[in-house]
């Protein structure tokens, strides 16, 4: 991988606006060849979009809770050769063309991916089989605990898996689309076979001590990052697993495209780049926000630039080599995100909200006004006060509300009545909707989108 250390062709201009997403939108993901998109949302739904086109195709609803991530299966054509001897026709496919077998050649073309499967079979003369792996099935899984097997076409949900013991943060297929790779809250990964009627794991990891919040396949690996703050790979094949600890909570992973190397965003607002063979920090990258909040990161198709979001609404590209910042452009705006805590003012006449030093609120009887001991607080709300937007009171009889009388000083907000069907609420609110949560790169063109809790998905174009 080599970096290009500069930001020609980057996706920075906006194409496409994608609504219809009630709330945030979780997850965004592109297909395999990039022509579509699906994006995953806390209304409980997943949407299919044509994103060059900014048209949505189709609505899958089944979850019960917030979805999560959702993954469709690859766009493989595969020709099956079994032959007496190892001379293969190469020459006849264009494309890629991967031979699993002892040995392994690769022929670039014309850019379409086929992928050969090659085998011996001494009993069997020449026979050719063609078969195709294409966009008609996807996976989901959410705050519900379960995993979703869904056919695109119909938007029918062929198997629901059931098995995680709390909410699930991600989902993958493997590279031949047989088995589902889940990771959950419950400290665990589990993988799942699509071709059984059995609803249960076929395996369990939960070697982990917090929440697998990302997960990401090669042929033989599972490779995981966990809030315990380190990333894990798993060999299938042999039973080991090499745990490498970064010292802080892992969000996201995802793979270089020629997965030599592993992604890791972590919540001190730093990316780090892992040789993937041998877990040395090759690079960190910084100057985003991430500290509270799960944000995608991953590398362009070039694997010249790496990509994040932020929680400030920006979306940063770094140089792969010298983790440099060589864009940086604002991809969401920001909305308040409004919510409601009443106070019955019934047991006292007279109350106040005292903006404490501490930076919490504090409802206190008005008599301990001058006092402000802790040893008289009535109540303690569980929210910074600087998130306090106002107050908003309600009585039974409207004709006395000039009965209630609100006294705002610097940091106290007096609130006296003299009627017994008071009552006060606290408007608080606080500025969420720039975060931008999911970001996906085209896998052939500068193409980008990007996801927020504003409820909108952008496309960005060189």
């Amino acid at each position: 991988m080599s970096g290009t250390g500069g930001e020609a062709a980057l996706p920075k201009k906006e194409a496409n606006v994608l609504k219809g997403h009630e709330g945030a939108v979780l997850a965004a993901r592109f297909n395999g060849d990039g022509n579509y998109c699906l994006t995953a949302g806390k209304d409980s739904t997943i949407r299919l979009w044509n994103p060059h086109r900014g048209i949505h195709i189709k609505t899958y609803k089944s979850h019960g809770r917030e979805v999560r991530d959702v993954h469709v299966t690859p766009w493989i054509l595969i020709l099956v050769c079994v032959l007496v001897s190892s001379d293969l026709p190469l020459d006849r496919f264009s494309g890629i063309c991967h031979l699993e077998s002892s040995y392994e050649r690769k022929v670039d073309l014309s850019g379409l991916r086929l992928v050969l499967q090659y085998e011996i079979e001494h009993e069997l003369s020449h026979t050719h089989g063609v078969r195709y792996r294409d966009n008609s099935k996807l996976c989901s899984c959410g705050g519900d605990r379960q995993l979703f097997y869904w056919d695109v076409a119909t938007g029918r949900v062929i198997r629901k898996f059931r098995g995680h013991d709390s909410e699930v943060n991600a989902v993958k297929f493997n590279e031949y689309t047989s088995v589902v790779v889940s990771a959950g809250y419950d400290r665990s990964v589990r993988t799942w076979d699509c071709r059984s009627h059995s609803t249960e794991p076929i395996q369990i990891i939960d070697s982990f001590a917090d929440s697998v919040m990302s997960v990401c396949l090669t042929k033989s690996e599972i490779i995981a990052g966990s809030v315990d703050g380190t990333v894990r790979t798993f060999d299938i094949r042999i039973g080991r697993e090499i745990s490498d600890d970064l010292g802080q909570p892992v969000n996201c992973i995802s793979l270089s495209n020629d997965g030599n190397c592993i992604l890791a965003s972590c919540l001190d607002s730093t990316l780090r780049l892992l040789d993937r063979s041998s877990g040395e920090l090759l690079q960190e990258y910084k100057g985003h926000v991430c500290k509270s909040y799960k944000l995608d990161c991953c590398l362009t198709n070039t694997d010249a630039h790496v990509a994040g979001g932020s929680e400030d609404g920006y979306v940063y590209f770094w140089d792969l080599v010298d983790a440099s910042v060589v864009s940086r452009f604002r991809a969401h705006a920001s909305v308040v995100n409004v919510f409601v805590i009443p106070f019955d003012l019934r047991p006292f006449v007279s109350c106040f909200i005292h903006f404490a030093a501490s930076m919490f609120c504090e409802l206190l009887p008005v008599d301990d006004l001058p006092k402000r001991l802790p040893i008289d607080i009535l109540h303690i709300l569980l929210f910074p006060a600087s998130l306090l937007l106002g107050i908003r009171i309600e009585q039974t009889d409207s004709a006395l509300r000039n009965k209630i009388v609100l006294f705002i000083s610097k940091n106290t907000i007096i609130v006296q009545g003299v009627y017994s069907t008071s009552t006060v609420s606290l408007v608080v609110g606080k500025f969420l909707q720039k975060l931008v949560t999911s970001v996906s790169y085209h896998p052939k063109d500068d193409c980008m989108l990007t996801a927020s809790v504003d409820g909108s998905i952008r496309v960005w174009k060189a």
